[in-house]
């Protein structure tokens, strides 16, 4: 649904498919995004590649982004940024360190050459995004030498607690996590709020694969303040499945594997403003971590994380993750732009 006229995003914005074809072969692909609400929210005039693939060769490279950089061009925009697959909200960014590790799911992969493609081309790094790993028992043990007992009864007085999401009200409980989703990241570098229907399209698709109790709320008074979602890392699951195909036979891959994940992802934590520095993002980790452990699930790996985002890479220090990916998103200035 993500190309198609379903997906909400095109009820505000657009975007142009091409292939790259060489002696009726696919060598590569790009997509040219206008991202219509990034412009009006950050007040930009810029537009964005995504869905970046090419083979090792800097030739058929320079064909799709020369397309990308034409049409940037014919439209006055002021520069072109990417990849973006569609949005910063859905997977983006181009992987420069961490090669020799599994992608988890939602996340993108590359050969190391794309980086070097990008800049041969004249693109810049505009940004980096980081991805820590993270042990659920060096989690739960650095809350506890972080006086995690302090700060959870600091809270209490508070009338802060923690609850699991509610899925017999699956639609009331994502209206909310919309509002706390969007206010919690309306700071953060190229952030641009999800519509409802945008949000109901993604939370619909999660609902496939996240449990209700990895969605996790830290409320106040019945005010949500913050939250954290974790996915199971079902990637383990489609390499099993060889064809990609469901039926007749992925369907029983899928319903025996899934419970060998021993892996998860820690898709988004977000606290409001006024809330921050209280302790709240370490009684979620810890708490969405303990879940974790009871799905069998020890090993997680935090992102996107931006790298200017010093309070959670401060917190993710303290909770013992490890830095071991960097992805970065990259532009170029475009002469023909207004």
């Amino acid at each position: 649904k993500l190309l198609t006229s379903e997906n909400p995003f095109f009820d505000h914005s657009g975007a142009s498919l091409f292939i790259a074809m060489e002696d009726g072969k696919i060598k590569g692909r790009i997509a040219f995004i206008e991202n219509n609400e990034h412009n009006r929210v950050h007040d930009q005039n810029i537009c964005f590649f995504g869905f970046f693939d090419v083979v090792n060769d800097f030739n058929v490279a320079s064909v799709l982004l020369n397309k990308i950089v034409l049409l940037a061009n014919e439209l006055n925009y002021d520069s072109v940024a990417g990849p973006t697959n569609l949005t910063s909200n859905d997977s983006c960014g181009v992987l420069v360190k961490g090669f020799h590790l599994d992608p988890i799911i939602g996340m993108p992969y590359n050969f190391n050459y794309y980086e070097d493609f990008l800049k041969q081309y004249g693109f810049s790094s505009e940004m980096n995004l980081l991805s820590y790993s993270l042990s659920a028992n060096e989690v739960i043990s650095s809350c506890e030498n972080h006086c995690f007992k302090t700060i959870n009864q600091r809270l209490k007085t508070k009338y802060i607690t923690i609850r699991e999401s509610d899925f017999s009200q699956f639609k009331s409980e994502m209206a909310k996590l919309r509002i706390i989703y969007n206010e919690s990241n309306a700071d953060n570098w190229g952030f641009v709020p999800l519509t409802a229907s945008e949000f109901g399209m993604m939370s619909s698709s999660l609902k496939l694969f996240i449990p209700h109790d990895l969605i996790l709320f830290a409320v106040r008074e019945d005010r949500i303040i913050g939250f954290v979602v974790a996915i199971p890392d079902f990637n383990f699951v489609f390499k099993k499945i060889r064809n990609g195909k469901l039926f007749p036979f992925g369907f029983i891959k899928l319903f025996l594997f899934r419970k060998k994940i021993s892996k998860a992802r820690i898709l988004i934590l977000g606290v409001l403003k006024g809330y921050r520095g209280m302790g709240v993002d370490m009684l979620l980790y810890r708490r969405i971590t303990k879940n974790l452990l009871k799905m069998g699930i020890a090993e997680a790996e935090a992102c996107f994380v931006l790298e200017s985002n010093a309070v959670m890479k401060s917190i993710l220090k303290k909770l013992g993750g490890v830095k071991i990916k960097e992805y970065s998103i990259f532009s170029l200035k475009i002469s023909g732009g207004t």
